[in-house]
């Protein structure tokens, strides 16, 4: 069985977010565009598509700022999680929209 992953990555150096367009997964990652693989193997930032959308059916990312918090991967139990919101991502999803990322706009969280 085949699924479709999607990620993009933020080069730091180049001051840009490359998006990878789909990654088909079958036991291995297949990326899709050399600007992409260039980005990951250059130690910048990766973020994974969450699988949810906002309210206005944009893709939330890792990274992504809704309201006032960002989404982040909380690895003690492996999902995707809002930072200083008491709210569940799938929840705020409903509600909130993608206004910016923690790379292009880090002055939405202060």
């Amino acid at each position: 069985m085949t699924r479709e992953i999607k990620f993009r990555a933020w080069d730091a150096n180049k001051k840009l977010m490359v998006n990878s367009g789909v990654v088909l997964y079958d036991g291995k990652a297949y990326l899709s565009y050399r600007d992409f693989e260039d980005a990951i193997q250059s130690g910048n930032y990766l973020m994974q598509f969450t699988g949810l959308k906002d309210k206005n059916e944009k893709e939330i990312y890792e990274g992504d700022i809704l309201g006032d918090c960002d989404v982040y991967w909380y690895d003690k139990i492996a999902t995707f999680e809002l930072r200083g919101s008491s709210l569940r991502l799938w929840a705020a999803a409903r509600t909130e929209e993608v206004i910016g990322n923690i790379y292009e706009n880090p002055s939405l969280l202060q």
